[in-house]
């Protein structure tokens, strides 16, 4: 799993969602619209303070692809879990609703795997909710 300590690259705020980007192992790229990316997977994050509403994520080369799309949750100093939705095939994009609040400086990672694979997923795109 990733490690809390990770290199943070970069901060953004979309919608008024303070938002921190960086990936354990992966080069974090600035897009346009707030997007940041992984060395796979690309991803937007939408919310307000610590409250995330929806996110859009898609392979960073912009093709189909078909899985389980997932977001890794690590809250500090707790267990890291996965939400998962169901599988999607052959799309170019996936719009997600999480609604939820998170605890600051919580890691959120966004892709989609061929399996529900409670691992870490190389290459997806990490964000740090923050006040």
């Amino acid at each position: 799993m990733r490690k809390l300590s990770m290199a943070l690259a970069g901060a953004t705020a979309v919608a008024g969602l303070a938002l921190t980007a960086g990936t354990a192992g992966a080069t974090t790229v600035h897009t346009a619209g707030g997007a940041k990316c992984g060395s796979k997977w690309c991803a937007t994050v939408r919310g307000s303070g610590l409250k995330v509403d929806t996110f859009n994520t898609h392979l960073r080369s912009y093709k189909a692809f078909s899985g389980y799309p997932y977001v890794e949750v690590e809250p500090p100093h707790k267990k890291v879990y996965f939400l998962w939705w169901n599988r999607v095939k052959n799309v170019h994009g996936f719009d997600g609703k999480l609604d939820r609040k998170f605890p600051n400086k919580t890691v959120l990672c966004f892709g989609v795997a061929p399996t529900k694979a409670y691992q870490d997923h190389p290459g997806d795109a990490c964000f740090t909710v923050h006040k």
